[in-house]
């Protein structure tokens, strides 16, 4: 089914894509790195390092901005590059820009927030904080009213709600403490931090607080610092008490969100400059030998980066690539599955891409109203998956052995703490499972379901 989830620019792009250039996985990898490479070459004009070392900083620092949050097929490549051109209009002073800041920077902020709806609530603090007049913000805030306008509307038409389904599925509960995401927080400890965690997040902003107290840094700096941080408080908040579900490494997205203004701050110290927003810097017209280095650099990584994580994919460790497994359960049970519409939850993805679509997740994080409120009423699954025509479940899950029923949770409580509907089966509504080992086993690192039913269901 269709979705109307945090990303419909990047869906956009990749269905334009894929129509024109087919669905293979290494050109979109590229086709990310080159997004990725254009943010990079802006990003390193914006802050103009002072020397190779600031220049060689700055990249590490992007690198592990983006390394656990881009790169994977997800909505943050697009966000990143959209959040940087907002940066270059804000820091532009080019006539043009200069006359229409507010109409340029809003067509901006839209874009990152169709490129990830939750951004909204970073990049709207910065441009009410950052436009230099009423003017300006009311045209900036204007563009993503109306931009929302016509998202809530199309929803309302195609979905029947006017707010993502995602959404509206992972707020499940209402207003309570989402234990799981505070688990994560406690668990990863200092070690989580260093490899990346979403307390790791919260590093990153205070450590970002100490710039607001220098008088080097300009102050319209300051304003987008104390934008993202306004921002990132209530995204905690709605991730600790308005989410039930745990969080994943994308929403680490935040981090290159204050990167950027952070990396201008430092080089304002490096060089001890006045508060004086800079000018004109993202249109200079010549490319003296700083700018060419810095384009091949930003070429370069069009082409190491995808072979680098091309080659890190190979030698990465088998026993927990659920892919494979998922390739090889859509190859094996194809002529069973024929064309009928097949239900799976957690890890749907990989295999609805090789069994060529016909599955329903059972989540609901792709689906409609009516699915939705089933959910969260914890109706019948059964009765509604026959009702749309289902014919089969596929569902991880441990080893049964030689069970009488079984009932699949729709909602794992390894994910989210909100209870779902379950869905029964018996041992005769089994048409095979599949288990290897040796190709996949989570067993040390999660909850040891490495096993895949299938199951028949029975809509008499």
């Amino acid at each position: 089914m269709l979705t109307n989830g945090y990303h419909p620019l990047w869906t956009a792009i990749l269905a334009a894509w894929i129509y024109f250039f087919g669905d293979a996985i290494i050109p979109i990898k590229f086709l990310e790195a080159l997004i990725l490479s254009i943010s990079l070459y802006y990003l390193i004009r914006l802050i103009q390092p002072a020397n190779i070392l600031s220049q060689a900083i700055a990249f590490g620092f992007f690198y592990y901005a983006v390394n656990a949050t881009s790169y994977m097929g997800m909505e943050t490549t697009i966000l990143f590059l959209a959040y940087t051109a907002l940066i270059v209009v804000l820091s532009s002073y080019t006539h043009f820009i200069a006359d229409n800041r507010g109409l340029v920077a809003g067509a901006a902020a839209v874009l990152c927030i169709a490129a990830q709806i939750e951004a909204a609530v970073f990049v709207i603090p910065v441009l009410i904080l950052t436009l230099p007049s009423n003017k300006d913000r009311i045209y900036g805030l204007a563009m993503i009213g109306a931009a929302g306008i016509g998202y809530a509307v199309a929803n309302q038409v195609v979905f029947g709600t006017p707010a993502p389904i995602s959404g509206e599925i992972k707020s499940f509960g209402g207003f309570h403490v989402n234990e799981l995401f505070i688990e994560q927080l406690r668990s990863e400890g200092f070690k989580g931090i260093l490899t990346g965690n979403y307390a790791t997040v919260v590093v990153f902003y205070i450590s970002s607080l100490a710039f607001l107290l220098s008088s080097f840094v300009n102050k319209q700096t300051k304003l987008i610092i104390v934008g993202l941080e306004l921002g990132l408080l209530v995204f905690i908040v709605k991730l600790a008490f308005f989410s039930s579900w745990r969080v994943w490494e994308w929403y680490r997205f935040p981090i290159y969100l204050i990167v950027v203004p952070a990396l201008i701050a430092g080089q304002d110290l490096l060089r001890q400059r006045n508060s004086q927003w800079r000018s004109g810097t993202p249109e200079r017209s010549k490319f003296h030998g700083l700018n060419l280095a810095l384009l091949g650099i930003a070429v370069m990584m069009g082409v190491i980066w995808p072979a680098y994580r091309t080659a890190r994919a190979l030698a990465y460790n088998q026993k927990m690539n659920f892919y494979d497994v998922n390739e090889e359960v859509a190859y094996q049970y194809r002529s069973v599955f024929g064309s009928s519409l097949v239900a799976m939850g957690d890890r749907a993805g990989s295999f609805a891409y090789y069994n060529g679509g016909h599955v329903l997740q059972l989540e609901g994080l792709v689906n409609d109203k009516a699915y939705s409120e089933m959910l969260r009423t914890a109706s019948d699954a059964t009765e509604y998956l026959c009702r749309h025509d289902v014919k089969f479940v596929v569902d991880y899950d441990r080893d049964l052995g030689d069970y009488g029923g079984h009932s699949v949770d729709i909602f794992k409580a390894k994910l989210t703490s909100f209870k779902g509907p379950k869905i029964p089966f018996s041992k005769e509504d089994e048409v095979g499972r599949y288990v290897n080992l040796a190709l996949y086993d989570n067993s040390r690192s999660d909850v040891g379901d490495n096993y895949i039913y299938v199951w028949r269901l029975d809509c008499h």
